[in-house]
Protein backbone atom coordinates (compact mmCIF):
# COMPACT_ATOMS: atom_id res chain seq x y z
CA UNK A 1 0.00 0.00 0.00
CA UNK A 2 2.96 2.69 0.76
CA UNK A 3 4.61 1.56 -2.23
CA UNK A 4 1.59 2.72 -3.95
CA UNK A 5 1.01 5.84 -2.76
CA UNK A 6 4.62 6.75 -3.10
CA UNK A 7 4.63 5.47 -6.91
CA UNK A 8 1.26 7.78 -7.40
CA UNK A 9 3.03 10.65 -5.83
CA UNK A 10 6.08 10.43 -7.32
CA UNK A 11 4.04 9.87 -11.12
CA UNK A 12 2.08 13.20 -9.86
CA UNK A 13 5.35 15.49 -9.28
CA UNK A 14 7.15 14.00 -12.52
CA UNK A 15 4.05 15.18 -14.43
CA UNK A 16 4.05 18.67 -12.67
CA UNK A 17 7.44 19.05 -13.34
CA UNK A 18 7.11 18.13 -17.22
CA UNK A 19 4.44 20.52 -17.37
CA UNK A 20 6.52 23.23 -16.03
CA UNK A 21 9.73 22.49 -18.05
CA UNK A 22 7.16 22.48 -21.39
CA UNK A 23 5.71 26.11 -20.22
CA UNK A 24 9.25 27.39 -19.85
CA UNK A 25 9.81 26.17 -23.29
CA UNK A 26 7.19 27.47 -24.87
CA UNK A 27 6.25 30.47 -22.52
CA UNK A 28 9.81 31.90 -21.58
CA UNK A 29 7.99 35.44 -20.85
CA UNK A 30 5.60 33.98 -18.61
CA UNK A 31 8.82 33.70 -16.01
CA UNK A 32 10.79 36.93 -16.48
CA UNK A 33 9.52 39.60 -14.10
CA UNK A 34 7.93 42.55 -15.03
CA UNK A 35 10.38 45.34 -15.01
CA UNK A 36 9.41 48.23 -12.82
CA UNK A 37 10.07 51.91 -13.73
CA UNK A 38 13.05 53.48 -11.87
CA UNK A 39 13.30 57.13 -10.66
CA UNK A 40 15.92 58.90 -12.74
CA UNK A 41 17.73 62.13 -12.70
CA UNK A 42 16.33 65.51 -14.16
CA UNK A 43 18.96 67.83 -14.84
CA UNK A 44 16.26 70.70 -14.73
CA UNK A 45 15.75 69.46 -11.12
CA UNK A 46 17.97 70.91 -8.30
CA UNK A 47 17.09 67.66 -6.30
CA UNK A 48 16.43 65.11 -8.89
CA UNK A 49 15.93 61.58 -8.15
CA UNK A 50 18.69 59.16 -8.88
CA UNK A 51 18.37 55.55 -10.26
CA UNK A 52 20.54 52.68 -11.60
CA UNK A 53 19.64 53.60 -15.25
CA UNK A 54 18.35 50.45 -16.31
CA UNK A 55 14.88 50.96 -16.98
CA UNK A 56 14.10 54.09 -19.17
CA UNK A 57 10.70 55.82 -17.99
CA UNK A 58 8.22 57.54 -20.23
CA UNK A 59 8.49 61.67 -20.26
CA UNK A 60 5.67 62.56 -17.30
CA UNK A 61 3.95 64.16 -20.73
CA UNK A 62 3.55 61.00 -22.30
CA UNK A 63 3.22 58.61 -18.95
CA UNK A 64 0.51 57.30 -17.34
CA UNK A 65 -3.58 56.17 -18.67
CA UNK A 66 -4.21 57.43 -22.20
CA UNK A 67 -8.19 57.42 -21.69
CA UNK A 68 -9.86 57.59 -18.28
CA UNK A 69 -10.92 54.78 -16.58
CA UNK A 70 -14.89 53.33 -17.08
CA UNK A 71 -16.38 54.13 -13.52
CA UNK A 72 -19.63 52.40 -12.60
CA UNK A 73 -22.34 54.79 -11.62
CA UNK A 74 -23.00 55.40 -8.06
CA UNK A 75 -18.77 55.25 -7.47
CA UNK A 76 -17.21 58.54 -7.01
CA UNK A 77 -14.27 58.83 -9.77
CA UNK A 78 -10.89 58.79 -8.36
CA UNK A 79 -10.08 62.15 -9.37
CA UNK A 80 -12.88 65.64 -9.47
CA UNK A 81 -11.59 68.38 -11.59
CA UNK A 82 -12.89 71.93 -9.80
CA UNK A 83 -13.48 74.56 -13.01
CA UNK A 84 -11.05 77.26 -12.75
CA UNK A 85 -10.37 77.17 -9.14
CA UNK A 86 -6.67 76.04 -8.73
CA UNK A 87 -7.54 73.45 -7.25
CA UNK A 88 -8.30 69.72 -7.87
CA UNK A 89 -9.59 66.96 -5.66
CA UNK A 90 -8.68 63.31 -6.00
CA UNK A 91 -6.90 60.29 -4.12
CA UNK A 92 -3.83 60.46 -1.94
CA UNK A 93 -1.47 57.66 -1.43
CA UNK A 94 1.96 57.86 0.25
CA UNK A 95 5.45 56.60 -0.40
CA UNK A 96 9.11 57.18 1.12
CA UNK A 97 10.42 59.29 -0.93
CA UNK A 98 13.97 59.62 -0.74
CA UNK A 99 14.57 63.31 -1.84
CA UNK A 100 11.45 64.66 0.12
CA UNK A 101 9.24 65.26 -2.58
CA UNK A 102 5.73 64.04 -3.12
CA UNK A 103 4.45 62.65 -6.83
CA UNK A 104 2.02 64.39 -9.15
CA UNK A 105 -0.37 61.87 -10.84
CA UNK A 106 -1.29 62.06 -14.39
CA UNK A 107 -4.35 64.56 -13.69
CA UNK A 108 -2.28 66.64 -11.12
CA UNK A 109 0.47 67.24 -14.53
CA UNK A 110 -2.17 68.03 -16.18
CA UNK A 111 -4.01 70.49 -14.16
CA UNK A 112 -0.87 72.07 -13.15
CA UNK A 113 1.86 73.09 -16.25
CA UNK A 114 5.18 73.48 -14.98
CA UNK A 115 4.19 71.20 -12.08
CA UNK A 116 7.79 70.24 -11.25
CA UNK A 117 9.13 72.15 -8.50
CA UNK A 118 5.77 73.81 -7.73
CA UNK A 119 4.63 74.13 -3.73
CA UNK A 120 1.30 73.14 -3.55
CA UNK A 121 -1.46 72.73 -0.38
CA UNK A 122 -2.81 69.36 0.40
CA UNK A 123 -6.06 68.99 2.54
CA UNK A 124 -7.53 65.79 3.51
CA UNK A 125 -8.32 65.75 7.58
CA UNK A 126 -5.15 68.60 7.87
CA UNK A 127 -3.56 70.36 5.50
CA UNK A 128 -0.10 70.58 4.51
CA UNK A 129 2.26 71.88 1.89
CA UNK A 130 4.41 69.91 -0.09
CA UNK A 131 6.73 70.29 -3.24
CA UNK A 132 6.44 68.06 -6.46
CA UNK A 133 9.14 66.74 -7.39
CA UNK A 134 8.45 63.22 -8.79
CA UNK A 135 6.02 61.78 -11.25
CA UNK A 136 3.93 58.28 -11.23
CA UNK A 137 1.61 56.69 -13.68
CA UNK A 138 -0.92 55.55 -11.71
CA UNK A 139 -4.76 56.37 -11.74
CA UNK A 140 -4.15 58.45 -8.13
CA UNK A 141 -4.16 62.07 -7.81
CA UNK A 142 -0.69 62.20 -5.86
CA UNK A 143 1.81 60.26 -3.71
CA UNK A 144 2.35 61.98 -0.76
CA UNK A 145 6.13 62.18 0.86
CA UNK A 146 5.32 59.48 3.91
CA UNK A 147 5.84 62.37 6.35
CA UNK A 148 3.38 64.42 4.72
CA UNK A 149 1.08 61.66 4.17
CA UNK A 150 0.86 61.23 7.97
CA UNK A 151 0.21 64.61 8.63
CA UNK A 152 -2.67 65.82 5.83
CA UNK A 153 -4.16 62.06 6.50
CA UNK A 154 -3.08 59.98 9.43
CA UNK A 155 -1.37 56.81 9.75
CA UNK A 156 0.33 55.47 6.95
CA UNK A 157 -1.62 52.19 7.30
CA UNK A 158 -4.26 54.26 6.35
CA UNK A 159 -3.61 53.48 2.75
CA UNK A 160 -4.84 55.88 0.49
CA UNK A 161 -7.57 59.18 1.45
CA UNK A 162 -9.64 61.64 -0.52
CA UNK A 163 -7.33 65.16 -0.57
CA UNK A 164 -7.55 68.41 -1.95
CA UNK A 165 -4.97 69.80 -4.25
CA UNK A 166 -4.67 73.75 -4.19
CA UNK A 167 -2.10 76.21 -5.63
CA UNK A 168 -0.47 78.75 -5.89
CA UNK A 169 0.79 78.58 -2.17
CA UNK A 170 1.24 82.34 -1.43
CA UNK A 171 -0.71 82.18 1.89
CA UNK A 172 -0.59 80.54 5.01
CA UNK A 173 -1.96 77.38 5.22
CA UNK A 174 -5.28 77.15 6.96
CA UNK A 175 -5.05 76.19 10.81
CA UNK A 176 -5.25 72.63 11.88
CA UNK A 177 -8.82 72.33 13.06
CA UNK A 178 -8.08 68.35 14.11
CA UNK A 179 -6.25 69.66 17.01
CA UNK A 180 -8.45 72.68 18.22
CA UNK A 181 -6.05 75.48 16.72
CA UNK A 182 -8.83 77.21 14.91
CA UNK A 183 -9.35 80.90 15.52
Amino acid sequence: MKSRITDQLAATLTGMLAAIVLMAMFVPDAWAPTPRPSQHADPRSPRGMTTDGSVTVPLPDVAGRTAAPDVPSGVAPAVELLPASGAIKGTATWFDSPAGVSAAGPALRRALPGWRGQMVLVCGDRCARTVLGDWMAADKLIDLHAPVFQAVCGPLSRGVCRVTVSWPVDVPAPPDTAKGDAP
